[in-house]
């Protein structure tokens, strides 16, 4: 088998890193060094050992360098966030959101006997919360599996939560805005029905301020049926980008003081 520089391979899963790593990457390895131990292999004489959860980190962000950073860059996808100034670009959302959510106009979840193609609710409908394609969505998913409004919950995944290349970083500022605009007390959960808050929130308000806020980054008009249909595609084709290059920092550094905690106990 041809030669292969140890240099340029990961020392803990020996897959080949990026011809030129980010800051990043370098600080990921930099740091998670003395976390392991010397695991020299025939593969790898660089190689490193380490409990999966300490070295994840290096492995997530070397693969989102080598695969999915070219397709992000290649799209224009953002590389760098204004986390500060997101909750105020949400909150001039407001009026619009509120409409979606105080709009019942949703006949199809009250008359059981219509049945619904997609074709004829972008025909029919013209109120706030049926031109939301995410509830439109979940109305014909919910229909055509012939469940009835007690299993529609199950539809209100984490997937469909995903906000796009704002990642799980985006996702925590989202949610928390939204829970500010929308206080449960302030909520007619008859307006709502099938869905609890909680799901409404995550299903349709999550995935429809991320679509908004990156049609606001591309200069889309979501007024115009093609413009909005990009914003719907690059919502969900950045979605794994986003987790791997915007992760949930907090979380993350729960688990190292979760790490750090448990090293502590054994010594």
């Amino acid at each position: 088998s041809p030669y292969i520089d140890p240099e340029t391979i990961c020392p803990y899963c020996d897959s080949v890193l990026p011809a030129n790593p980010s800051p990043q990457l370098f600080d990921l390895l930099r740091t998670t060094f003395p976390k392991s131990t010397t695991d020299v292999r025939p593969t790898n004489p660089l190689g490193r050992k380490a409990p999966t959860i300490t070295f994840a980190a290096v492995c997530q962000r070397h693969i989102l360098e080598s695969n999915i950073l070219p397709q992000a860059r290649a799209e224009g996808w953002p590389t760098e966030i204004e986390w500060n100034g997101l909750e105020a670009r949400i909150v001039k959302m407001k009026a619009d959101l509120n409409g979606i959510l105080a709009d019942r106009g949703s006949p199809i979840l009250y008359n059981q006997n219509t049945p619904t193609t997609e074709k004829a609710m972008d025909t029919a409908i013209d109120g706030p919360r049926m031109r939301c394609v995410f509830w439109r969505e979940l109305v014909v998913q919910w229909e055509s599996s012939g469940l009835r409004t007690a299993a529609i919950g199950q539809f209100a995944t984490f997937e469909k939560m995903q906000p796009g290349y704002y990642g799980e970083a985006g996702l925590v500022i989202i949610h928390e805005s939204l829970c500010r605009l929308f206080p449960p007390d302030t909520v007619d959960a008859n307006l709502i029905r099938p869905l609890s808050l909680l799901e409404f929130v995550g299903c349709i308000l999550v995935p429809e301020v991320a679509m908004r806020l990156i049609a606001e980054d591309m200069f889309l008009d979501l007024n115009a049926v093609d413009d909005q249909k990009e914003a719907v595609r690059v919502l969900r084709a950045s979605a794994s980008y986003g987790v791997a290059m915007f992760p949930d920092c907090d979380s993350e550094m729960d688990l190292e003081e979760d790490e750090e905690d448990s090293e502590s106990e054994e010594e």
